[in-house]
């Protein structure tokens, strides 16, 4: 079984951010030392390799900047990963102190870098987050191989966002850029008030999604991701309604795609092919082109499912259809 993506949080809340919507402030996250975290770690991961459970992604988070830790702590963790051979790809997030910390930058070299930017205005950023080295300036940042881009949203530079992702699409080591929906957890922190109020919400994603098509291109919705490619060709993600990985709480769903009630298809099933279909007929009818687009592509991951029960591939599939077009020609 193959999973999309394995978390894990360290627990220190040391950071050189001060991300006015921090989400493990916000959310209350606990904390354990090092030694605690690595253990359970450990055993995690074994638990999945016993149960050839597999990932895309292991994601090395924290409730502050990972990059604070002593180097020997994170090389564990690093070694251990690697070791287990349960991922197929590795990521870092960092406030950006990572590309200051020349040992532990090169530790991390065949992983991605994910860093969280609100501009690509080196200044705009560092002012909204107050951290004290400009890192999107520097020769460490601009040189360095692998790096993601996430860019928050919020109501004062959503009209600007086309701009930053064509910025950091043109530059060469930025790998993928993803533009990052804030979900807001309802309490009375300080932090969540500010998600509230300059947030940009879910419920306003067709207005995201019309925005980002004028200069990008989109290409498909799959596992609650919208994905596009920039005009320099670099993959372009938007989140959308994605469970919390920090507190396990979901997001509230508060967008329909569908002025209908469908009925639910089983994945693997006729039915659920019979469920993509009305929803794309429901799309033509709205005059929503992105949204039928959108469902042509689950039709095809719906038709996929039927194929896998009965152990062949969709490639098999398509090799077999085309075999068809050829023999028809000739009829």
């Amino acid at each position: 079984m193959n999973k999309k993506e394995y978390v894990f949080i360290l627990g220190s809340y040391a950071c050189d951010k001060k991300c006015p919507y921090c989400i493990a402030k916000m959310n209350k996250n606990n904390t354990e030392s090092f030694e605690k975290e690595f253990e359970k770690l450990k055993k995690t991961l074994q638990e999945y390799k016993n149960k050839k459970i597999t990932f895309n992604n292991f994601i090395l988070s924290g409730n502050g900047e990972t990059s604070l830790y002593k180097i020997e702590e994170l090389k564990k963790i690093k070694d251990l990963v690697e070791e287990t051979k349960i991922f197929t790809d590795y990521r870092i997030q960092t406030s950006g102190n990572l590309f200051g910390e020349k040992e532990k930058l090169e530790l991390f070299s065949n992983w991605i870098k994910e860093v969280t930017v609100i501009s690509s205005n080196s200044k705009e950023d560092q002012d909204f987050y107050k951290y004290k080295i400009a890192y999107l300036k520097s020769k460490e940042f601009i040189k360095t191989e692998r790096v993601r881009v996430n860019i928050v949203v919020t109501n004062e530079n959503l009209l600007k966002i086309n701009k930053y992702i064509s910025d950091y699409s043109k530059m060469p080591n930025i790998e993928t850029i993803a533009l990052k929906i804030l979900d807001n957890s309802n309490n009375n922190s300080t932090e969540s008030k500010w998600v509230e109020e300059h947030a940009f919400k879910h419920n306003k994603i067709n207005e995201l999604l019309e925005l980002i098509t004028e200069e990008n291109k989109f290409i498909t919705f799959k596992n609650k991701r919208f994905v596009f490619k920039t005009k320099e060709d670099k993959l372009l993600t938007i989140h959308y309604s994605e469970k919390n990985t920090y507190d396990g709480i979901n997001i509230t769903n508060s967008f329909k795609w569908h002025k209908k009630e469908i009925k639910k298809g089983i994945y693997g099933e006729l039915s659920k092919v019979e469920e993509e279909l009305a929803e794309a007929k429901d799309a033509l009818e709205q005059n929503n082109t992105l949204m039928y687009l959108i469902e042509l592509s689950d039709i095809v991951g719906a038709v996929e499912g039927i194929i896998e029960k009965h152990g062949l591939s969709l490639e098999e599939i398509i090799t077999f259809s085309d075999k068809v077009k050829e023999s028809k020609q000739y009829e």
